[in-house]
């Protein structure tokens, strides 16, 4: 069986590289990560296709309603103090029913490489370096992609109804817990 190469890999990756549009909702790389995603796209047989630096999320959603009731009440992309989260819940209008969430996404990167190999060490990197849910994904063009996550994920209820139902020292250290470890444990 021949080993999959991406055949239009350097079209794909001058067309990718060239569009100066971010398709990502904040519109820019992340602060944390612009240096080595930069390092990965000068490289001849990679370039990135999608990068988070890690995020902290706190949202509402209400418990009739599910998704289409969801309020975004903070995004960011650096750590984020007990009083940030505080603030929030005092200064938004929360609906009544809703349990309000914090959540912490990893750093998360995917590249496209040119072949099976080249995929595959990086991968090896990835997986020592503590990032254990990475793999490797071939699309039906032999697109190869490769996704480097790691499994520091967390998502707590904090509030419910605008109140606080953890303890302000929970959440204060729920708040400090991961982003400082997640962004570049690779390079």
């Amino acid at each position: 069986m021949a080993t999959p190469t991406f055949t239009y890999f350097d079209s794909e990756k001058r067309r990718v590289l060239e569009d100066k549009e971010d398709a990502s909702r904040k519109g820019s790389i992340d602060a944390p990560i612009i240096e080595l995603v930069k390092y990965i796209n000068k490289q001849e047989d990679y370039y990135t296709t999608s990068s988070c630096s890690g995020r902290i999320i706190v949202f509402s959603e209400n418990t009739r309603t599910g998704k289409e009731g969801t309020l975004w009440l903070l995004t960011s992309h650096e750590t984020v103090s007990i009083d940030n989260v505080l603030s929030v819940l005092k200064d938004k209008d929360i609906p009544i029913s809703c349990y309000t969430y914090y959540k912490f996404e990893p750093f998360v990167l995917h590249v496209s490489c040119r072949t099976l190999e080249h995929a595959q060490a990086i991968l090896r990197i990835a997986i020592s370096s503590g990032f254990k849910n990475s793999g490797i994904s071939v699309s039906k063009k032999n697109k190869i992609i490769l996704s480097v996550r790691s499994t520091q994920t967390l998502q707590s209820p904090v509030a419910f109804d605008g109140k606080l139902i953890v303890a302000e020292q929970v959440c204060q250290c729920v708040c400090y817990s991961k982003l400082g470890q997640s962004p570049c444990t690779i390079v």
